[in-house]
């Protein structure tokens, strides 16, 4: 009998931040940061599940901003799956306090007031952290308005 990995509620918590300001123009690059906080848990891997609007933004690119950390994008009808795995080599812990662990770059075409929200789930996916015991943690998710002009 199999038994499925634990899921747990820690403190964990993903937020969204814009570098420059919530107010931009229509072709002027958009970078968001995800913040990650993982609740005192060391992290070997996490999702992350964004939605936006796709005829307002084209997604350009998702990158780690952690070294020990690779970051795969999947780029879906209106959303953006995020998946980050650490290093097998990496021997550095990996707890997040409130750190920038993800930058995603978008390109706004139009013009208006936009959300961006972090999803827990999406048909089969779901968002979340996994710790060094391989047990799914859920975090609590924060979103973010932008303006265009």
């Amino acid at each position: 009998i199999l038994t499925p990995t634990v899921s747990i509620q820690k403190k964990a918590a993903f937020e969204l931040k814009t570098l420059g300001g919530v107010t931009r123009s229509i072709n002027q690059p958009l970078t968001l940061q995800i913040i990650a906080n993982s609740g005192g848990e060391e992290i070997v891997g996490f999702d992350v599940l964004l939605t936006y609007d796709s005829l307002a933004f084209d997604f350009i690119e998702a990158s780690s901003l952690l070294p020990d950390f690779k970051v795969y994008s999947y780029k879906k009808e209106n959303y953006i799956s995020l998946t980050a795995i650490k290093s097998l080599q990496s021997k550095a812990p990996s707890v997040f306090k409130n750190e920038p662990v993800i930058k995603v770059d978008f390109i706004p075409k139009k013009a208006g007031l936009f959300k961006f929200v972090m999803e827990e789930r999406i048909g089969k996916e779901t968002a979340g952290l996994v710790n060094t015991k391989t047990e799914r943690i859920t975090p609590l998710l924060k979103r973010l308005m932008i303006e265009i002009q």
